[in-house]
């Protein structure tokens, strides 16, 4: 009995966790108790108590050396034993989630570069990662063997908790030679082929059946959509379970219940086509299921259950949650203008061929308005600045630096990142970081430096084709400007009328002009109305006439 509990012990030892080797001795010992209480050991003649005992020693011995080989093989199987009840290897080094920027606790992992028994050096790429701001790309620390990955794509890691766990390269050939397995001694094959032999006098255990592998998430979800696992057909590594696979157990089940709805006998109507109502108390018809009734309840009244498609908040939407929830708590001040720009598109047309055979750069209205909003920062510092709390600041942040956001939109989505020291950029450098910045945003690789330090914001809805938008805060930065598209439209101007001016009134004529509006937004608590309407008023004059740009530049 004792070399049974070592074997079963140095077995589960073998897996790298001491207190499971613990468990299973302990187990082993509850188990001999077990055996004994089986096989009625208790006040008999000691010619009977000798005949149990020997019964018990050998069907315990054999049910040991039986855990003990169930154990090697769990560990033969890339070591991967635990994955359900969240046991790795001691050995194993976890590759925890590093905080990779300014307020991020927590990715969605996108997808994996590696999988489990793959070899990786320092800086290999592991897993493409999204956050509230940009996708990221880890690399590896360490050089090693991935052993474990926990964690799905399309699963939430918060930063501190482990992405992997990597066996590194000095414990992969020692764990090697740990790994061999061991081939039952001639005794422990007697002694199990005895237990065979006398295994008619005991009654057979009803082997149970395997517990589906999947994670305790899948299982609340499957619980909750009430579905029995065992009934799901699984695609992920190992015969794991994803969600995925739920979800299209639950498309198919609705699917087929529809169609035996629809596929059973309609009831018996009027003659006219109208469906009989139930006698109150009568018995439906032996020949059709209570489907029938369920129909009407299904059409008329529509139930949750009843939905087409489902799909996490995840990556920029997710972000987009928190950010408005934020701003929901913002009082807003808008304040809107129109602009006359023919002076400045004129200058555009005229800058256009030069900057484009100098720097190689499309010249776009959008460097004018982001030097427009620097210069008419300077003078209303107030509006280039946070605060120090969302919902109930104390404290007023001012800035130095210009970091102006700019929002563009990707095929990812609305993605936000900001240029840096706007009233320290001419307007060519102020075209080649929007540039820069378009050409990341597309691809999805914009870093936490393009995305954090905005000071103030700006959204150019007119490339897309509005004319007014009323912009939402980006907390905790206290104001915006919404651009919209520039059109031509007819407006009045005075023309030089003869004669004495003060004595005749001038005459007026309508003429096609450039007109764009302008929306800005601020936070009510700290800025007030009349701020708002000089600092727009300051930037209408600026973009009305760019030759005035020229006196305020340093």
């Amino acid at each position: 009995m004792n070399r049974a509990l070592r074997t079963l012990g140095t077995a589960a030892r073998g897996l790298g966790d001491r207190s499971r080797a613990r468990a299973h001795v302990a187990g082993g010992k509850q188990l001999f108790t077990g055996v004994r209480f089986q096989f009625g050991l208790g006040k008999r003649s000691p010619a009977v108590r000798l005949t149990a005992n020997l019964r018990c020693r050998r069907t315990f011995t054999a049910r040991c050396l039986t855990g003990a080989d169930t154990l090697r093989h769990r560990r033969a199987l890339g070591r991967n034993y635990g994955v359900e009840s969240g046991a790795p290897d001691t050995s194993w080094t976890p590759f925890l989630l590093s905080d990779i920027g300014e307020g991020i606790a927590e990715v969605e992992i996108v997808r994996w570069l590696v999988s489990e028994g793959d070899r990786v050096r320092p800086f290999d790429p592991l897993v493409e990662v999204q956050s509230d701001k940009a996708a990221v790309e880890i690399t590896s620390r360490y050089e090693g063997v991935v052993r474990r990955i926990p964690n799905r794509s399309g699963e939430i890691v918060r930063v501190g908790q482990p992405l992997c766990y990597i066996e590194e390269s000095a414990r992969v050939s020692a764990a090697a030679n740990a790994d061999a397995p061991h081939a039952p001694t001639g005794k422990a094959s007697a002694a199990a082929a005895s237990t065979a032999a006398v295994g008619g006098n005991t009654r057979a255990a009803t082997p149970m059946p395997p517990k589906p592998l999947t994670t305790p998430a899948v299982r609340h979800w499957a619980a909750r959509m009430h579905v029995d696992l065992s009934q799901v057909p699984p695609s992920g590594p190992h015969g794991r379970i994803l969600k995925e696979d739920v979800l299209r157990y639950v498309e198919q089940r609705e699917q087929q219940e529809s169609l035996a709805a629809t596929a059973t006998p309609p009831p018996p109507g009027d003659g006219a086509g109208r469906r009989s109502s139930p006698i109150p108390g009568a018995t439906p018809p032996a020949s059709l299921s209570g489907a029938w009734l369920r129909i009407p309840q299904q059409r008329d009244f529509p139930v949750l259950s009843e939905i087409v498609h489902q799909e996490p908040i995840r990556g920029l939407r997710r972000a987009m949650v928190k950010s408005m929830t934020a701003a929901a708590a913002v009082p807003h001040l808008g304040y809107g203008e129109e602009v006359l720009v023919d002076k400045l598109v004129a200058l555009r047309e005229q800058l256009t061929p030069q900057v484009t055979a100098a720097y190689q750069l499309k010249l776009t209205f959008m460097p004018f308005f982001l030097k427009a909003t620097s210069l008419a920062l300077s003078a209303f510092p107030i509006l280039n600045a946070s605060l120090d709390h969302p919902t109930e600041p104390t404290t007023i942040h001012y800035h130095k630096d210009h970091n102006i956001s700019v929002a563009m939109d990707t095929p990812h989505g609305l993605i936000v990142p900001n240029v840096k020291s706007v009233q320290e950029r001419t307007v060519v450098e102020l075209a080649a970081e929007l540039a820069r910045l378009q050409s990341l945003a597309r691809a999805g690789k914009l870093g936490e430096n393009d995305l954090g330090g905005g000071t103030f914001a700006l959204s150019n809805i007119g490339s897309i084709g509005g004319i007014y938008t009323a912009p939402v805060i980006m907390v905790p930065q206290v104001a915006i400007g919404a651009i919209g598209r520039i059109r031509r439209l007819p407006r009045y101007v005075d023309e030089e009328g003869g004669g004495d001016a003060a004595a005749e009134v001038r005459p007026e004529r309508l003429v096609p002009r450039h007109v764009l509006t302008v929306t800005f937004a601020a936070d009510h608590r700290i800025i007030d109305g009349a701020t708002i309407a000089n600092f727009c008023t300051l930037w209408k004059r600026f973009v009305q006439s760019p030759a005035q740009m020229l006196l305020e530049l340093k």
